[in-house]
């Protein structure tokens, strides 16, 4: 499955936008594994492998791209936590960080501020996607796809970078 979107990162200026194409290949209970490919940034162009070996134990989104094959167990990137997604919707309110590198974050709260229909392109077919709409504390905008095996974050803005699926391919 390939998802097309664009992003963008803001270090100290404002948002650069980016575009990027992530391709799973491959996804298990609790991990996934994805390639990557980033282009038209003015931070660098660039291609890699990233591993998410434990989606279950994540804490952290920071959606950084490096430059190589890595491997996490602390850091969600594209998705949430199935339980932290659980969480979200019997409760309204996760603990969750968006930015531990840039922003330093520690324990930023999500609130759940309705659903919403969010609008992409799958397999050239326009598609609204059943989706929850979230705020934390800091001010973030976060959308992620209302599907408890799949908690897909679909777009997200936050003080340093954005982004915002905008494409899916099986």
């Amino acid at each position: 499955m390939e998802f097309d979107g664009w992003g963008a990162v803001h270090p100290l200026r404002p948002l650069v936008e980016e575009n990027f194409t992530i391709d799973i290949t491959e996804k298990w209970n609790g991990g996934v594994s994805f390639r990557y490919t980033v282009e038209d940034s003015e931070i660098g162009s660039g291609s890699g492998i990233q591993t998410l070996s434990s989606l279950d134990a994540c804490t952290s989104i920071d959606p950084w791209w490096e430059p190589m094959e890595t491997e996490y167990d602390d850091r969600c990137e594209f998705w949430i936590p199935p339980a932290k997604y659980w969480e979200i919707v019997t409760k309204g309110t996760i603990f969750l960080n968006v930015d531990t590198i840039a922003r330093r974050d520690t324990d930023v709260r999500w609130v759940k501020t309705g659903k919403v229909h969010y609008p992409c392109d799958i397999n050239g077919t326009p598609t609204l996607l059943d989706a929850i709409k979230i705020k934390t504390v800091r001010g973030d905008e976060i959308i992620i796809l209302a599907d408890p095996d799949n908690a897909l974050i679909l777009s997200i803005k936050s003080m340093y970078f954005a982004w915002k699926l905008r494409r899916v391919r099986n």
